[in-house]
């Protein structure tokens, strides 16, 4: 196993810290407020109900799906209605997770 220095792996640690910062730049309230969104869906989605998602606005959609845990509601969605769902929807999951 190749080691690196340590000058250089501190300038890779740093450099991911300072790219999560700029890319990832939420606050904790943003986090919350997606954490809530998620809890208030997850329920009713994993019955297979996804018009808990589809009623909420158009900006809490779009938190939902830039929330972290996205995959997982969908993937709950397709695991609780695999008999109903077209090959197309789980192919596509898979392909993009």
């Amino acid at each position: 196993m190749r080691r690196h220095p340590p000058s250089t792996v501190s300038k890779l640690v740093l450099t991911a810290a300072l790219c999560a910062a700029v890319f990832c730049p939420l606050s904790a309230a943003e986090i919350d407020d997606q954490r809530e969104l998620f809890r208030s869906v997850f329920a009713p989605v994993e019955r297979g109900e996804w018009d808990a998602v589809k009623k909420l606005s158009a900006d809490e959609r779009q938190q939902l799906e830039n929330y972290l845990l996205w995959p997982d509601l969908r993937a709950a969605y397709l695991r609780t209605t695999l008999k109903q769902s077209n090959n197309e929807a789980i192919e596509a999951f898979l392909e993009q997770y």
